[in-house]
C-alpha cells in the first residue's frame, strides 16, 4: 500500500493497530513517514524503510538465480523537543548531551532501568520519563 506524501495527510490514525503515522523531516533529508510512538513536549518516533532487491540471474549456467525480495532495514528512532532532533541515540551518553539540564535524572533513571537502545518499549519509557 502506498500513502500519498501531502500535506492533508500529515497525521494518520490507523484505528485497527492504534498506531499513528505522521508525515514529517526529521532526518534534514526529506520527508517521509514515521510512526509516533510518545506524543508530548518530548516526541519519539520510528522510521522503518523496506528496500527492494531485484532478481538476480545467474552468472553461469549451471548456478541458479536468487529471486526478487523485499527486505527490512533496522529501524531508526528520532527523538524531538524543540524543533531539535536526536537521530538514533545508541548510548546513554546522546542522551545526556542532548538534554543536559536532566544529566542528573537520566544518570538515576539509567542505574534503576535496564535500557536497550534498540527496543521501542525502552525508549518509550525514557520518553516517558522525560515529559514528567
Amino acid at each position: 500500500m502506498v500513502i500519498p506524501k501531502e500535506e492533508k495527510f500529515r497525521r494518520i490514525e490507523i484505528i485497527a493497530t492504534k498506531e499513528i503515522l505522521v508525515y514529517a523531516n526529521l532526518d534534514g533529508m526529506s520527508d517521509h513517514y514515521y510512526f509516533e510512538l510518545v506524543n508530548g513536549k518530548v516526541s519519539l518516533y520510528k522510521k522503518i524503510e523496506t528496500k527492494f532487491t531485484d532478481l538476480e540471474k545467474a552468472s553461469t549456467p549451471f548456478g541458479s538465480d536468487k529471486p526478487a525480495t523485499f527486505n527490512t532495514t533496522s529501524p531508526v528512532f528520532y527523538i524531538t523537543e524543540n524543533n531539535k532532533t536526536l537521530a538514533n541515540p545508541k548510548k546513554e551518553r546522546d542522551f545526556m548531551e542532548f538534554f543536559p539540564d536532566k544529566k542528573d535524572a537520566l544518570k538515576n533513571f539509567f542505574k534503576q532501568n535496564k535500557i536497550k537502545f534498540n527496543n521501542d518499549a525502552d525508549l518509550v519509557k525514557i520518553v516517558k520519563f522525560l515529559n514528567q
